[in-house]
């Protein structure tokens, strides 16, 4: 599995090593859904990069603005969804290829 982001691609291949193939996948997503929100490459990703992904998912989705999750009446993507997406980001793994 390969991105437009060779370190990206060194952290699925890490991954891929110690994760089974739905995570990698997974992982690909979320990072893609993160980068694609962000539009900055890797190395250039700050903390304020990551709350406003964070604001973007909490965010009705065009054309459901007027849907609104039964569990907490909330619009967007859930806590948990949001907060598996930002996992890969948060790995040690892709922090110390960025460093």
């Amino acid at each position: 599995m390969t991105t437009s982001n060779e370190l990206v691609d060194e952290f699925l291949e890490f991954a891929a090593g110690r994760c089974g193939p739905n995570t990698v996948r997974a992982y690909a997503h979320d990072l893609k859904a993160f980068f694609d929100v962000v539009g900055k490459d890797p190395g250039e990703v700050r903390s304020r990069d990551v709350l406003a992904f964070v604001v973007a998912q909490q965010r009705p989705r065009p054309g459901a603005e007027r849907l609104v999750r039964i569990s907490d009446g909330g619009a967007g993507l859930s806590v948990s969804t949001i907060k598996r997406r930002l996992a890969p980001t948060g790995s040690s793994e892709l922090n110390l290829k960025l460093r």
